[in-house]
């Protein structure tokens, strides 16, 4: 088609319709490419591309952990639950660390799961922990209600252990456990002689323990269970 005031034997122009404006309506856009916007990298994890025309994103995987993967890597075929070749512990290993563990954090729950955490003096009789306590702490009532425990010490390295309590009022098993000197320091500068009312000792029957130790190769646990 050769528009007005075209010249005969001349190119005939043609209109370029992407730039009109029709009845107030734009002209079209231009196209936008692909591309993918700069997300950092989450432990070595990249974002897939997606079109910001889409309102759909690719998922992708997850970001990892750096800390929970050393762990796993660190722990790989040990359970707490069981006993295996790695990262197994005897009673006695654990046994020696208590002994040296010094003081330890006890951790008690009432019956309605009202917290109390106080510190301890411990010692090993066999297969069992003892710490001595009055009538009038704030753990003891919490003892009465619920037996479950669980201790914390620091020597050279982190003792973690979960067990039952059992409260000895009885007096000659008092006396004997006094006579014993099983405790590290002078029972009578706390609590006078074993026949006093308000003194009890307190015997945890470990159920498991995990000992954790840091070295050239990273964090190390080894877990022992009843």
């Amino acid at each position: 088609e050769i528009g007005l005031g075209t010249e005969v034997g001349a190119e005939p122009r043609r209109q370029d319709h992407s730039s009109l404006r029709v009845q107030g309506v734009l002209e079209p856009a231009k196209k936008t490419r692909r591309h993918s916007l700069p997300v950092p990298s989450l432990g070595g994890v990249r974002a897939l591309p997606f079109s910001p025309l889409s309102p759909t994103v690719r998922p992708y995987p997850p970001p990892v952990n750096p800390l929970g993967a050393r762990l796993a890597e660190t722990t790989a075929g040990i359970s707490p639950h069981g006993r295996s070749s790695v990262g197994v512990m005897e009673w006695e290993e654990v046994a020696d660390l208590v002994k040296g563990g010094g003081l330890a954090n006890i951790a008690t729950a009432s019956l309605d799961g009202r917290p109390h955490v106080a510190v301890v003096s411990t010692a090993v009789d066999g297969d069992s922990v003892l710490f001595a306590t009055t009538a009038s702490s704030g753990k003891f009532p919490n003892l009465q209600e619920n037996p479950q425990v669980a201790l914390m010490w620091r020597p050279q390295a982190e003792v973690y252990l979960r067990g039952a309590a059992h409260l000895i009022t009885d007096p000659e098993e008092k006396r004997r456990i006094w006579d014993s000197e099983v405790f590290p320091y002078d029972q009578s500068a706390l609590f006078g002689t074993p026949e006093n009312p308000d003194l009890l000792y307190v015997r945890v029957e470990p159920i498991s323990a995990s000992v954790i130790t840091m070295g050239p190769g990273g964090l190390a646990r080894r877990f022992w269970r009843r």
